[in-house]
């Protein structure tokens, strides 16, 4: 695991590149909040695919049970593609949390996203504990806490 004292993001996490569409944009001329949802989705499956297609592991099933989003910066619409870090924050017994981080295209911090992954027993859809193989990929990709601003 690494050194979470810091409380910044490290710089070997993946990256996932995505491309907006014009129809991103609101009234307000920049990208819809609920957007940002969708991008960060978008990183996070092709995260999860990239790390257990090169395990050959897959991570059985499971559901999302919760998602925080800090819009820290409007994001306008540009050509060049926005980026995506996608990451674990915390594994515990049944749950996991993905931190994630979106940049627009000139590498502007633009949001923030923890989003907490509950495995799922696909016969009796109940909770069940992580398994182990899912538990050692995902400790693989353990980094700091999402670094959000607290309010007081």
């Amino acid at each position: 695991m690494k050194d979470t004292s810091s409380g910044s993001i490290p710089t070997d996490l993946d990256t996932v590149e995505l491309q907006l569409r014009w129809g991103d944009l609101d009234t307000n001329h920049h990208v819809n909040n609920v957007q940002f949802a969708r991008l960060f989705e978008e990183a996070r499956v092709r995260t999860v695919t990239r790390w257990f297609a090169t395990q050959g592991r897959s991570t059985g099933a499971f559901h999302l049970a919760r998602q925080e989003i800090e819009f820290v910066a409007p994001l306008y619409y540009g050509p060049e593609p926005v980026t995506a870090k996608v990451w674990i924050s915390r594994i515990g017994t049944s749950s996991f949390d993905f931190g994630s981080e979106l940049r627009d295209g000139k590498g502007n911090l633009v949001g923030l996203c923890e989003t907490t992954g509950v495995m799922i027993d696909p016969e009796t859809g109940g909770t069940r504990p992580v398994p182990d193989a899912v538990r050692d990929l995902l400790e693989a990709k353990m980094a700091d806490p999402v670094p959000f601003r607290r309010r007081a």
